[in-house]
């Protein structure tokens, strides 16, 4: 039984968000919060896994309904916040001009933020991919910052997991081996319901 990243294959079972409606989602109201036009940056994860195509392809969909966004460049995350701020800082020193906003591939958000204050640019509207609690507190003492973040539950999902190990191992076998989460949406409209 795998957790967050799809296995296909008959022998195993994937408890999986669903990661392209995801980024579809956080893509799509973060340029919304722009107006549907700007540029970007993309922040992305590692490359070849099944998050990062599940991202890239609902990022594609999202920017394609935005004709008049552009990505102005790229940054290589590789779902590490720390290897994530510093590859933006470096974007920033040489695109001294920032952008509109920031999509990236998943629990980059805050480090993301911490690029640009570290810089010295004004936070642009991050899509909170894998939403982050510091983020989202962050985000919450600005009612005025455009807080767009996506989460799956992960006690829920970690039970599902367990309740299908205990199942499989006392000989009920599966008749599917892909269970998928829907992504929770959390916006500025409502980030006070899950910031203390």
């Amino acid at each position: 039984i795998s957790m967050v990243s799809q296995i296909d294959s008959p022998y195993a079972i994937s408890v999986t968000y669903n990661a392209n409606l995801q980024a579809m989602v956080g893509a799509a109201y973060t340029l919304q919060n722009i107006g549907g036009e700007g540029s970007i940056l993309e922040v992305t994860g590692i490359p070849g896994i099944s998050n990062e195509i599940a991202w890239e392809d609902g990022t594609e969909k999202a920017l394609a309904l935005c004709p008049d966004v552009t990505v102005a460049g790229q940054a290589q995350g590789m779902f590490q916040p720390p290897v994530a701020q510093q590859a933006v800082v470096q974007y920033l020193a040489t695109n001294p001009a920032g952008v509109d906003a920031v999509l990236q591939a998943g629990t980059m958000g805050w480090a993301i933020r911490d690029a640009f204050e570290q810089s010295g640019i004004p936070v642009p509207p991050i899509a909170d991919i894998g939403a982050s609690q510091g983020f989202a507190a962050w985000a919450a003492a600005d009612p005025a910052y455009p807080y767009v973040g996506t989460s799956t539950p992960a006690v829920p999902m970690a039970q599902s997991a367990a309740q299908i190990g205990v199942k499989v191992l006392s000989g009920a076998g599966p008749k599917l081996n892909h269970i998928v989460w829907e992504p929770y949406l959390v916006t500025a409209d409502d980030l006070s319901s899950i910031v203390d």
